[in-house]
């Protein structure tokens, strides 16, 4: 889980509420422009020669393979086509579906702003979060119980209703694209850079859950940016992008993809993680950093490749008793020379993920942002600064193993 202080000041520092709104779609690539596009032009590439090139990383979940435009068309015209999901735009009819659960401001100028969420799982929001300063509401999708806003540079904000998780994990319903039985699928929300955030989503245990960032992988192997795309799945484990790249006089061509997924490693022990008790404060830092012992390659897989893919010099922190029906590990990573970070993970009895929380963060290029943590046996608190400002979040770890969010102080 990326630190929600890096969210919200970016979403503090634009406020523009145009009806710009979709600039994301001017900027995004339609299907229609696509295959008019496309069209228009010969396939130069032998249907022999499929896979153009491929891009594989043992320690990665997925593998890449550019492939020609014909096989990306071929496999599409067989593709079943991935609806879309309902939502509802008008304010007056989504504040009757929200009462109870979304209580927007009664003043005049800000009547589109939330005030407070109630999320279903008994966690509540209020503006003491900032965040609900700088968001005005704009659509909600009843199958999904999921609230989006637009924030600043009319990026998306969104809320699942029912667990209180927030946009790195729900996305926007709007690029939702399923695989044919609806298991997995492709989504991702505007970051009001010009580009839209891809990752993909399995369903698990009767709700979506985030398992891949696919933007960073991508860019990861092929050393291009996935900013913005057109989609198919063909079935449960295989994806197709169409993808748009400038040469360098500023010419836009579509280069193919397809993605395949791997399966998940699941045979991984933990035994070598020390088990703390309670209450731990868990502090680690870039001064004691390199004591710790180093995470093994398969655990290292199973627990960071999909989610935090530019990870690197692994280690392995503790494992916490939370509860004998599920495993909770905590690992710490360095992302470049300067980030460290510290992930706790709690996992079923098959070493699936159920959630992860950022517990610990320390930078040493500015000092200037830090995150501990004390961790009690029903309860976490997380402490971040930011620049001298302090925010403590709250979370109680339900009986499942989730991460639920009580208090922002």
């Amino acid at each position: 889980m990326k630190n929600i202080l890096f969210l919200l000041l970016l979403l503090l520092c634009s406020c523009d509420f145009s009806s710009n709104k979709k600039q994301k779609s001017k900027e995004s690539v339609s299907n229609n422009e696509i295959y008019e596009n496309e069209s228009s032009k010969n396939d130069s590439i032998t249907e022999a020669a499929k896979h153009i090139q491929s891009f594989s990383n043992e320690d990665l979940p997925l593998e890449i393979h550019q492939i020609s435009e014909k096989e990306f068309h071929t496999a599409q015209s067989k593709a079943p086509k991935s609806d879309s999901i309902p939502k509802i735009t008008n304010f007056a009819q989504a504040e009757k579906h929200l009462k109870d659960i979304v209580t927007f401001r009664k003043d005049r100028d800000w009547t589109h702003f939330p005030q407070e969420i109630r999320f279903r799982n008994g966690t509540k929001l209020d503006t003491i979060y900032d965040l609900l300063n700088e968001i005005g509401f704009a659509a909600y999708f009843p199958t999904e119980d999921i609230v989006l806003f637009e924030g600043g540079h009319s990026s998306d904000v969104s809320f699942n209703l029912s667990n209180g998780k927030q946009t790195e994990e729900v996305g926007n319903p709007d690029y939702v694209i399923a695989s044919p039985n609806n298991k997995v699928r492709l989504n991702g929300f505007y970051g009001g850079q010009e580009c839209v955030f891809y990752f993909i989503q399995h369903y698990k245990d009767g709700q979506w859950q985030k398992t891949i960032n696919l933007d960073h992988i991508f860019e990861k192997i092929t050393t291009k940016m996935l900013c913005n795309l057109s989609a198919f799945w063909a079935d449960d484990t295989t994806l197709y992008l169409a993808h748009p790249n400038y040469d360098e006089q500023g010419t836009m061509e579509f280069i193919h993809y397809k993605i395949i997924l791997k399966p998940t490693v699941s045979d991984v022990t933990w035994s070598d993680f020390p088990t703390v008790s309670f209450p731990k404060k868990e502090q680690t830092n870039a001064d004691n950093y390199d004591l710790l012992p180093a995470l093994s390659s398969r655990q290292a897989r199973l627990l960071l490749s999909g989610l935090f893919p530019d990870a690197e010099n692994f280690k392995r922190v503790y494992s916490v008793p939370f509860s004998d029906d599920f495993t909770s590990v905590a690992v710490a990573f360095q992302q470049g020379e300067h980030e460290f970070s510290t992930i706790l993970f709690n996992l079923d009895k098959n070493n699936q993920i159920i959630d992860y929380l950022l517990i610990a963060y320390d930078e040493i290029a500015e000092s200037a942002v830090f995150t501990e943590s004390v961790l009690n046996k029903d309860s976490i608190v997380v402490r971040k600064e930011f620049y001298e400002n302090v925010i403590t979040f709250t979370y109680e770890i339900s009986p499942k193993g989730e991460f639920v969010l009580k208090k922002v102080k």
